[in-house]
């Protein structure tokens, strides 16, 4: 069984919609999935937008459930809440504008249940825009699995306690990756199972909230993971930033 984890903040509808059909679709070819989704920016009433949603698909087989409501906890303990609620054997962590293509779902899923259980993670690929990516062409080996969309294996994302709360966007799926490779297992990158994402709006787009989360879980990541040249030549890439002409007020 696939459960897909979507955190919620103010969500475009009809991406939502588009994002839950396709997992229906993938349901009729005969991929066990259903979908949990948590809202970041609202407490969930039966008169919400996304309840509903979550009711009407529900009603046409595809089981959702629909929960939230704490405040605004970040992407990763947003995902840790419904990961403590799901007995999934994978998860299956989407943005909740990624939309899967046709026969993506159904590819992830074979590619998984065949795969041994030293594979904890299954990295999408995201189009129109990706960011840079190197993986083994031959194992699909790679370093670090984004959590823009990406399959994980249940058991082991909850032996780690799933993601690091304290690193609020951004930055969270990259330490993730290391524990998961810390503690033996390995990710793969499939480029065959592609989502439709349209997080930018051109090549080499920057994001304010990007830039200021990716330098925090830079220094977040050398504090934890490295010594203490490695801490200070983050802090030394951190005052750099500083002095470049501004990309963003």
């Amino acid at each position: 069984m696939i459960e897909l984890l979507i955190v919620i903040y103010k969500p475009d509808l009809p991406q939502l919609k588009a994002v839950l059909e396709a997992a229906h679709t993938a349901q009729a070819e005969g991929v066990p999935v259903r979908a949990r989704l948590w809202h970041n920016d609202i407490v969930p009433s039966p008169s919400s937008p996304t309840v509903q949603l979550g009711q009407d698909f529900s009603q046409r087989g595809l089981q959702v459930f629909v929960g939230g409501g704490e405040g605004n906890l970040g992407f990763g303990e947003g995902i840790n809440c419904m990961l403590a609620q799901s007995n999934a054997d994978y998860v299956l962590v989407l943005n909740q504008d990624a939309v899967p293509e046709p026969g993506a779902l159904l590819h992830l899923w074979k590619t998984a249940s065949e795969d041994p259980a030293n594979v904890a993670a299954w990295e999408m690929r995201q189009i129109p825009y990706e960011h840079p990516k190197a993986y083994d062409p031959v194992t699909l080996d790679t370093e670090w699995v984004s959590g823009a969309a990406v399959l994980l294996r249940t058991s082991a994302v909850k032996t780690l306690k799933g993601f690091e709360p304290r690193i609020f966007m951004y930055g969270e799926d990259v330490d993730l990756s290391w524990r998961l490779r810390v503690a033996g297992f390995r990710l793969r990158y499939l480029a065959r199972s592609a989502v439709v994402h349209p997080t930018y709006s051109k090549a080499e787009e920057v994001k304010p909230l990007q830039v200021l989360g990716g330098i925090y879980a830079n220094l977040c990541l050398r504090a934890r993971y490295s010594g203490h040249r490695r801490i200070l030549q983050g802090i030394s890439m951190a005052c750099a930033e500083l002095m470049v002409p501004e990309s963003f007020p």
